[in-house]
């Protein structure tokens, strides 16, 4: 099993090294190579997007599944908690002009900044589990959507409005499902496919597709009853 982007994904997750300059009161620092928050945020999204490329380029095995599943688990065992809050890392080391030290002499704005960096790499475990559910959570047969990807997300929401299909948990949202229903038929998975839906109300009628489905499905059934 190849997952380099996965792989790369886990490895990012694994540590938790911070670098202050010496002296107090430092607004900067470095996490992970890393010198700010938005530089980080965007390292994760970039593999976040080549992991949902690389997930729906491979076919797993059950065995190769499980093995993904335990590294995530795994992993997140790594993040300590109070609550729902993260607050340390297994791994973490922190470094002031160079030379080691314990995380209770950081100040109360560097432990703030360090909380902060903390959240962001705890999200991304969160996200890249939510991914890996989303396409490899369920047997991915050998069945093809005919359609495009809109007609899919059109039928798809029409189920979840009208109550059809509803989640066992009731956190589970709107975007999990149709991530799932997406890497079910083997498309691309994108984060925010709710977005996609909004192509709809720009169309004159948002249910083209369902209703087009509706006929054909009364046809086949009058074509029976000859």
């Amino acid at each position: 099993m190849i997952l380099k982007a996965f792989d790369n994904y886990v490895t990012g997750l694994m540590y938790a090294d911070i670098f202050f300059p010496s002296g107090r009161g430092s607004t900067a620092c470095v996490f992970n190579t890393f010198r700010s928050r938005k530089q980080y945020i965007g390292a994760w999204l970039q593999l976040s997007r080549l992991m949902a490329v690389e997930l729906g380029k491979v076919s797993l095995g059950a065995q190769e599944r499980q093995s993904v599943f335990f590294r995530l688990q795994q992993v997140g065992k790594l993040f300590i908690c109070e609550g729902q809050e993260v607050v340390s890392h297994s791994h973490l080391l922190v470094h002031r002009g160079g030379m080691p030290v314990h995380v209770a002499t950081l100040d109360g704005h560097e432990q703030m900044l360090l909380r902060s960096f903390l959240r962001i790499q705890y999200t991304a475990w969160l996200e890249l589990c939510e991914l890996c559910n989303s396409v490899l959570s369920f047997y991915q047969g050998n069945y093809v959507w005919q359609g495009n990807v809109l007609e899919l997300l059109e039928l798809g929401d029409a189920l979840w409005v009208t109550g059809r299909v509803s989640p066992q948990d009731g956190e589970k949202s709107k975007r999990q499902y149709l991530r799932r229903l997406l890497a079910l038929f083997r498309f691309p998975v994108p984060d925010q496919p709710c977005r996609r839906l909004g192509e709809l109300t720009g169309r004159v009628r948002p249910d083209t597709f369902v209703t087009w489905l509706h006929q054909k499905y009364r046809d086949y059934w009058h074509k029976r009853e000859r």
